[in-house]
């Protein structure tokens, strides 16, 4: 009967500590003072002393912290010099407006955060430029998400990534980078460069990385995309390549290293040329999307292949200026009709019929030859 208590007892406690929005056991046990009452703010640190960054805490006693109202990177300093009665922060938030004149944070210096450390951090609209390779240490053990997204960034510490043990998510949108640098970690998941112009990388760029599984780099001003640069992920499912200058995909241009990619984003591309073998590794549902290009013709050697890899998914080429001649004959005339079913209703030729409504007959009686 105790053993029965005690086990009732134990399970209670676990499912106490467990994090339901993140589905994680969490470990901090926040017991106030007993020998004193405890402070007004407790668990958080002294609303004074962190003026004008603001604190607050859940059920769970994680810690929220919002110093979107600092005034530079000085004043952030100070804050974090505040007594804190509890070192390890749930998420950080600094949300500002790169024209306000009021607001100049610059750079993230060394040791900025004092003994402090973060599992997620937002920092947004600021005029950084600068990230010290020092500025997040004491969160090398507890960091899982990164948002430095809509800033001023040309220089970050990308050496130091592979000393986050549990980073998960890297947001670097709309920044100045103009080199992206060998991404070494082995539990990144999601990494986001988007809008950063004129941005160079080395085919080697993702190899030390395997467990990536999003990649989005939409808006580079990417002109050529070199083979074999996704070979190495094991386990990729988005690749967003959008509105950048793309003209033709060569051989091997995604090749990982299983069928995993469920999302192949190619639109607002220059996209003529698809060599064969060009595009693999596509799951069985995965969905190809190259709407606003200049694809002209499905030649059944290249686009074939492809819809047999989507076949229980679909492409979409909405906005090309497809002829739809005989070369789409293998896809109308398909017995079995496992291909048209694939392409998006969307997908227009380039007068403007849908292809889906296109009459199969004249396929029949012109394009019979080239089967």
């Amino acid at each position: 009967m105790y053993l029965r208590v005690a086990a009732i007892l134990l399970a209670g406690l676990l499912l106490a500590a467990i994090d339901p929005a993140s589905c994680r056991y969490t470990s901090r046990v926040r017991v106030p003072p007993r020998d004193k009452p405890a402070p007004r703010d407790w668990p958080c640190p002294s609303a004074v002393d962190i003026d004008p960054c603001s604190c607050e805490s859940d059920q769970y006693f994680n810690l929220i912290m919002d110093c979107s109202n600092v005034i530079d990177e000085m004043e952030l300093y100070r804050v974090f010099e505040a007594t804190f009665p509890f070192n390890d922060v749930l998420e950080l938030t600094i949300n500002q407006d790169p024209l306000d004149p009021h607001r100049n944070i610059k750079m993230l210096q060394e040791n900025v955060f004092g003994p402090v450390t973060f599992e997620r951090i937002h920092i947004t609209g600021t005029k950084m430029a600068e990230v010290h390779e020092e500025a997040l240490v004491k969160s090398h053990e507890t960091l899982n998400y990164l948002n430095l997204a809509n800033n001023q960034l040309k220089e970050f510490p990308f050496e130091t990534l592979v000393s986050f043990k549990k980073l998960d998510t890297l947001l670097f949108d709309n920044n100045n980078f103009t080199t992206l640098y060998a991404i070494e970690s082995d539990s990144l998941k999601i990494l986001s460069v988007s809008g950063n112009h004129q941005l160079l990388f080395d085919v080697d760029v993702f190899t030390k990385a395997p467990a990536l599984t999003a990649i989005y780099m939409a808006n580079i001003d990417l002109d050529e995309l070199p083979p074999n640069l996704f070979m190495t992920l094991e386990g990729i499912k988005t690749i967003s390549l959008e509105e950048n200058y793309l003209k033709t995909l060569p051989e091997l241009a995604f090749n990982p290293v299983r069928n995993t990619i469920t999302q192949l984003v190619l639109n607002g591309n220059l996209l003529n040329g698809i060599y064969h073998d060009s595009i693999d590794g596509m799951a069985g549902h995965g969905f190809l999307s190259m709407v606003r290009n200049n694809v002209q013709f499905l030649e059944p050697n290249i686009w074939q292949p492809i819809f047999d890899q989507v076949i229980n998914g679909s492409v979409n080429l909405a906005g090309n200026p497809l002829v739809c001649g005989c070369d789409i004959a293998w896809m109308m005339l398909d017995e079995e009709n496992r291909y048209l079913p694939v392409l998006t209703e969307t997908s227009t030729c380039n007068e403007g019929t849908v292809i889906h409504s296109l009459d199969k007959q004249y396929f029949v009686e012109h394009c019979s030859h080239v089967l």
